[in-house]
C-alpha cells in the first residue's frame, strides 16, 4: 500500500486545475442534468467522478450531473436499468449476472476503467483462512447488492467449494467491517479497498488482516467501469459520448493527483478521514487503475479475449443458460479519445 509516485505530474495538473477554475462557466440553467449513480458512498473508491465535477469536466460537456452514493453494484445497475438514473458507476460481473436475467433491461457497460477485479475476502491472519476451501464451517458475512458477495457463489463453485458448506450471515455494508472486527463473522467479501481501509480507519492494522482476491481464484475480468441505460444510449447517444469523455478525464486527473479528489469528498462531506481516503484513493489507483495492460494501452477498452474468458467463466460460475456474447454487455461506440485514457504518471 506504498504511496504511488504522483508528483512528477502534479505540477501540471494543478496548473490545468487552476486554468479550470479560472475559465468562463456556462451558467447552471445552461446545462443538461444528468444523474449519475456511485457503486457505493461517495469515498476514496469513487471520488474522480467527483473531481470531474469541480474541474469543470461535466461542464464543458454541457452536464450538470446529481451524483449519488449507492449500496453496492447491484443497487446501481438496478437504479439504471429502471432508468431511475441516467448513468452508473458499477461492476461489469454483477451486470453479467443481471442482463442474462433481464435480457431487455441490462444496462451497457461504455467504459471499463478498474482493469483489476478488487473482489476479495477478507479476514484477520490469526482466523486462518488462507484458502477458499477453508471457508468450510466458518461465517462469512456477506451483503445483498455489493459485487463480492454477488460474484461469491460463482468464485466458490468454480473452484468447488461447496457453497452450502460456507455459514454466510447476511450483514449490511454498513455493519459489516464491525461484524469483523467483533470476531461475529471469520471473513467477509468485499473489494479490498473498501474494506481493507474501513479496517483501517478503525485502528487495524494491515498485517493483521489476509486478503484473498478473487483474481486469484479464476477472475480475470475488469472492475468497475462506467454503465448507461439502453433509454439513455438510444435516446441521446452524443450525451453518452460527452459523458465517458468527462469521466475518463476525471479518472486521468485523479491518478495524477489522488489527493485532489479526496478534496473535492472534503468539499462535500468536511468529516472526511483525509489520510484514510487518500491512501484508500492511491491503492486503488496503483492495484486496479494502473496495471501493466493500462499503462500500455490505457483504459476503456473491452479486450475481445479477455472478455470471451471472462464471460464463460461468469456463466460456469452464475450457472447461466448460455454464454453471453461481448456486445451484449458492451457497447463501444462511445469511448472517449485515447489521449483523454490513457498518459500516466511514471
Amino acid at each position: 500500500m506504498n504511496a504511488l509516485s504522483l508528483t512528477s505530474r502534479r505540477g501540471a495538473l494543478l496548473g490545468a486545475a487552476a486554468a479550470a477554475v479560472a475559465r468562463p462557466r456556462r451558467a447552471r440553467a445552461d446545462l443538461m442534468p444528468v444523474k449519475l449513480t456511485l457503486d457505493f458512498r461517495r469515498y476514496g473508491g469513487n471520488a474522480p467522478f467527483l473531481l470531474a465535477q469541480d474541474l469543470g469536466f461535466f461542464a464543458d460537456e454541457g452536464i450538470d450531473p446529481q451524483i449519488d452514493g449507492a449500496s453496492g453494484s447491484g443497487d446501481a445497475i438496478t437504479r439504471v436499468a429502471s432508468a431511475a438514473y441516467d448513468f452508473g458507476f458499477a461492476d461489469p460481473g454483477t451486470l453479467v449476472e443481471f442482463s442474462a436475467r433481464n435480457p431487455q433491461a441490462g444496462p451497457k457497460m461504455i467504459m471499463t476503467i478498474l482493469d483489476r477485479p478488487p473482489h476479495s475476502l477478507i479476514s484477520y491472519k490469526n482466523a486462518g483462512i488462507t484458502t477458499l476451501a477453508d471457508l468450510k464451517g466458518r461465517k462469512l458475512g456477506v451483503g445483498t447488492a455489493d459485487a463480492g458477495s454477488r460474484l461469491l457463489p460463482a468464485i466458490l463453485r468454480l473452484n468447488n467449494v461447496d457453497i452450502t458448506a460456507v455459514d454466510r450471515q447476511l450483514v449490511t455494508v454498513q455493519l459489516r467491517e464491525t461484524m469483523l472486527i467483533r470476531r461475529a463473522v471469520d471473513a467477509v467479501a468485499g473489494f479490498d479497498y473498501t474494506v481493507v481501509f474501513n479496517l483501517i480507519g478503525n485502528d487495524v492494522q494491515p498485517s493483521e488482516l489476509n486478503i484473498m482476491g478473487f483474481a486469484d481464484y479464476g477472475l480475470d475480468f475488469w472492475g468497475n467501469g462506467l454503465i448507461a441505460s439502453r433509454g439513455v444510449i438510444a435516446r441521446d447517444p452524443g450525451l453518452v459520448r460527452r459523458i465517458a469523455r468527462a469521466c475518463a478525464r476525471g479518472w486521468m486527473a485523479a491518478s495524477h493527483d489522488p489527493a485532489a479528489a479526496v478534496q473535492s469528498l472534503v468539499k462535500r462531506d468536511p468529516l472526511t478521514p483525509v489520510a484514510n481516503e487518500t491512501a484508500r484513493m492511491t491503492y486503488v489507483i496503483k492495484t486496479s487503475l494502473l496495471t501493466q495492460r493500462v499503462r500500455a494501452a490505457g483504459f476503456g477498452e473491452f479486450d475481445p479475449k479477455r472478455a470471451e474468458a471472462g464471460l464463460k467463466m461468469l456463466a460456469e460460475g452464475f450457472e447461466l443458460p448460455r454464454v453471453p456474447s461481448a456486445d451484449e454487455i458492451y457497447d463501444d461506440r462511445f469511448l472517449p479519445p485515447i489521449s483523454d485514457r490513457s498518459g500516466f504518471a511514471a
